[in-house]
């Protein structure tokens, strides 16, 4: 329910962004020629986790461990390069941060929390199908909403990480989303809104721990809602 309830916020500050923002001419050639620049956004974490009950140290009980997402925000560069009239590719380094945890009922009165990848270096290569950089003299507009595919390796800071579970120091992204463009007073800002699946399964070898070795799956997926201003 929690999860339904932020993308559905995500969703409204899509659509509202859209709603109210005019496009202007005289802005959009300004921005047609300039394709960098700053990005920022928000979104909401999709831990996927396939485990076995365990028993703690000390414990006789057979226990588990459970997801809990949380929502984030980035910041980062991006540089665009046209490659034909419709199609484009975008290159960007973000910063990540997405506090989603694991909870581990270790019998105490309050549970453990393992938090996994809270912030993270995103390099998302996007492709987006969509006049995004040109003016239509005839349309005297921007074309509609853009289609984006991509792939986005995740580097975390392994010094924010909890020490357990044990991770791996990597993780690859497919991101699949729709751009729109918008025109600004100074510049145009485009919106995606896009879902980001992790391939890799996150989880380490730790035989001597339950925190690791009663998980057998853990993924990192997210969705989002990304602007970028140029």
């Amino acid at each position: 329910m929690r999860f339904r309830k932020n993308t559905f916020a995500i969703l409204l500050v899509w659509f509202c962004t859209y709603a109210a923002t005019g496009q202007d001419s005289t802005a959009i050639k300004k921005a047609s020629a300039k394709n960098f620049g700053l990005s920022a956004g928000a979104s909401y974490s999709i831990l996927m986790l396939k485990s076995t009950p365990y028993f703690t140290e000390s414990g006789t009980v057979l226990r588990n461990a459970e997801v809990v997402n949380a929502p984030g925000f980035n910041v980062g560069l991006f540089i665009y390069k046209p490659l034909k009239e419709k199609f484009s590719m975008r290159f960007a380094v973000d910063a990540n941060m997405l506090p989603a945890y694991l909870s581990y009922d270790t019998g105490k009165p309050n549970k453990e929390e393992s938090y996994i990848y809270p912030l993270t270096i995103d390099i998302p290569i996007s492709f987006i199908y969509g006049r995004h950089f040109r003016y239509d003299v005839e349309a005297k507009s921007l074309f509609r909403s853009g289609l984006i595919a991509g792939i986005r390796p995740v580097i975390p800071l392994s010094l924010f990480n909890s020490t357990q579970p044990l991770l791996s120091g990597f993780n690859l992204n497919i991101d699949l989303g729709i751009s729109q463009p918008i025109a600004m007073k100074k510049g145009i800002m485009r919106t995606d809104l896009f879902f980001s699946y992790g391939l890799l399964n996150l989880i380490g070898k730790d035989e001597s721990n339950f925190r690791t070795n009663s998980i057998n799956y853990l993924g990192r997926s997210f969705v989002g809602l990304r602007m970028y201003f140029n």
